[in-house]
């Protein structure tokens, strides 16, 4: 029987809970793509959104190798939609920074 042992884990932090997360999202929506008029039924619409989580760490022991990283990802849209057709198109680039996050 493998012999236990206590550790006090008092001020550690919870396991998967960084102190800090935000969110900021940006998104503006041009009109009839500037009045062109094979255009006039569509509306161009872009938006930028970036996540940003402060260190936190995997398991309640809080040790270095328990440590995870702060990170930010940082995603765009473009959208082109038609009301009257109902039809839109979409292009989404997720990650445009392309870093690597462990968590």
């Amino acid at each position: 029987m493998p012999e236990r042992f206590a550790m006090n884990l008092d001020g550690n932090a919870i396991p998967n809970a960084p102190e800090l997360t935000w969110n900021l999202g940006m998104e503006y929506t041009w009109p009839a793509v500037g009045g062109v008029s094979s255009l006039a039924d569509w509306d161009l619409t872009a938006r930028v959104d970036y996540y940003y989580q402060a260190d936190s760490y995997s398991g309640v022991w809080n040790t270095v190798r328990d440590k995870i990283d702060s990170w930010g990802n940082f995603n765009i849209v473009v959208r082109m939609e038609n009301a009257t057709s109902g039809l839109s198109l979409e292009l989404f680039l997720k990650n445009v920074t392309n870093e690597e996050v462990i968590t």
